[in-house]
């Protein structure tokens, strides 16, 4: 049993409230089995554990990780866990962070996805282990060379974090492209090179930016379908593209000139999700070389969850925090 400390709300929990979300199995859509508690970017206090139970006792500090393989099908014996046949997912098949308590169940446990809190890192931060873990799997799947360039299509938490990602990585010139004035206010004075309001010039200024080539790397940090199609013309020859933001499952078809992936010989991939070791990676940067608290724009009292999502629904901000416990 975790006593709450800290759960984050993610652009997927906005998704399932509006009904938007999706979750693969096979080729059917799995819907989410009401009434759940949702939120699963959690961290906490062990308050209890089971007789059965090694590794852990309370008064532990711990990330709860979203994402639990299986461990037995054939994705998980690759090592590819967040492809797992069988994924189960806190928030969605079990009660998930927003909540002043959560039972972890066993296989949780087993497979595990409940991690140790470093000492030098504070339980607020790290909260966002899992959307770190999912921009670091993402860098994994379009890789960074030393000096590329890279734009993300998108300056909300996620886009931020993958730009601070890239850099550790030795990225060359960082750009975020975003729609919203208000939003490319709000997160200027980031680490990237370059904010670019995404308007009816954004694409010529990328270019500009890079000497006429295009970026090495497009990453859509949204879930936009626009963002996917722009992706294909600023990116350079031989560039990397990462369909990285999933989209609306009513809006989730598009067309595309695939003569351009063809004659660029562009690298398209997908990102979805992570996995465990991913996050404790996450905890390992948080500790040394990654200052999380900028990502953070405000932490609200489970009492006020319902105006802490408006917040979240309307833009104009980074991650923002529930706190269900004084800890």
């Amino acid at each position: 049993m975790v006593k709450v400390a800290y759960c984050a709300i993610c652009g997927t929990d906005l998704k399932v409230l509006s009904q938007q979300d999706v979750k693969i199995e096979g080729k059917q859509q799995r819907h989410m089995k009401l009434p759940i508690v949702t939120g699963h970017e959690l961290s906490g206090v062990v308050s209890e554990v089971g007789e059965d139970v090694d590794g852990f006792k309370p008064g532990d500090r711990v990330v709860v990780f979203a994402s639990v393989q299986c461990g037995r099908c054939h994705y998980c014996e690759q090592g590819f866990f967040e492809m797992c046949d069988n994924l189960s997912v806190v928030g969605y098949d079990f009660d998930g962070g927003f909540a002043e308590y959560m039972q972890v169940p066993a296989h949780v446990v087993e497979a595990g996805c409940v991690l140790n809190v470093p000492e030098d890192v504070t339980l607020e931060h790290a909260a966002l282990a899992e959307p770190i873990s999912c921009a670091l799997n993402g860098l994994d799947l379009s890789p960074i060379r030393e000096g590329a360039s890279l734009v993300v299509i998108g300056g909300g938490p996620i886009g931020n974090i993958l730009i601070d990602m890239a850099k550790l990585m030795g990225a060359g010139k960082t750009i975020i492209l975003e729609k919203s004035p208000e939003q490319l206010e709000l997160v200027s004075d980031g680490t990237a090179d370059l904010y670019i309001l995404n308007d009816d010039d954004a694409n010529e200024k990328i270019l500009e930016a890079t000497n006429g080539y295009g970026a090495d790397v497009v990453i859509t940090a949204c879930p936009a379908p626009a963002a996917q199609s722009q992706a294909l013309e600023i990116v350079a020859k031989r560039g990397y593209i990462n369909f990285f933001g999933g989209l609306p499952r009513t809006n989730s078809v598009l067309e595309i000139d695939t003569n351009i992936i063809h004659y660029k010989e562009l690298s398209v991939v997908g990102s979805h999700g992570s996995c465990a070791r991913h996050a404790e990676k996450a905890l390992d940067l948080m500790g040394a070389e990654l200052d999380v608290s900028k990502y953070i724009s405000a932490v609200y009292p489970l009492s006020e969850i319902n105006e802490a999502i408006r917040s979240a629904i309307s833009g104009r901000r980074l991650k923002i925090l529930i706190k269900p416990n004084q800890l």
